[in-house]
């Protein structure tokens, strides 16, 4: 069994790259589904800490995207991949 750090460490990885492949469309349901797809499957509340925690280490940048009619005419919060995470992608990708 793996260790929670190793686990944490691990969703935050799969976290990232999916926004990464997502570009445009990375907000929290189309990244957990991406996990879930990808990686293994994970509650959509786990994936909302980890967008937070990678937002606050300077890893991931969010803005407010305009409304749709897609999310009942509310405004969905999406990420993209700063410089440090492009840096931490390249990093794990060489291991």
């Amino acid at each position: 069994m793996k260790s929670p750090s190793s686990y944490r460490q691990a969703l935050e990885l799969a976290v990232l790259q999916a926004v990464a492949a997502l570009k445009d469309d990375a907000y929290s349901v189309t990244v957990h589904k991406h996990v879930c797809e990808s990686w293994r499957s994970t509650s959509s509340w786990a994936v909302r800490q980890v967008l937070v925690r990678l937002e606050v280490r300077g890893w991931l940048a969010s803005h407010m995207g305009e409304p749709d009619h897609v999310s009942g005419g509310r405004s969905k919060r999406l990420y993209s991949v700063e410089k440090k995470g492009l840096a931490v992608l390249k990093d794990k990708g060489s291991k």
